[in-house]
């Protein structure tokens, strides 16, 4: 299943006083063609797999100690979650659900005194 996406970072509020702090936005695109056999299964393949990331994301919940934590529920920005729709890519059609993992992470940039 292929996976393609972006990111945004951002600081944030919760910095210390002499390094700031940021907010990592990754956006994780997960899509099957429309056309894919069996049609039922397209959906339940797709929820599984982001039922798999969203275990892994939120058993790991500070990606091994290099970051302060996942933003499950958005207190630095939008939430943990995923968006579902369709997308055209070159006259095919795809199902396709979109993550949004925010990842704050700590002391990124020095600040000057």
């Amino acid at each position: 299943m292929p996976v393609s996406g972006s990111r945004v970072v951002e600081p944030i509020r919760s910095s210390g006083l002499t390094s700031a702090s940021v907010r990592l936005e990754l956006q994780i695109r997960l899509y099957g063609s429309t056309m894919a056999e069996p049609y039922d299964d397209i959906d339940s393949n797709l929820t599984k797999a982001v039922e798999d990331l969203f275990t892994a994301y939120l058993g790991d919940f500070d990606l091994g100690s290099n970051a302060r934590q996942i933003d499950i529920f958005g207190a630095h920005g939008k939430p943990l979650s995923v968006r579902v729709g369709y997308m055209n890519m070159d006259g095919r059609e795809f199902r396709v659900f979109q993550i949004v993992l925010p990842i704050i992470i700590n002391d990124v940039w020095s600040e000057s005194p």
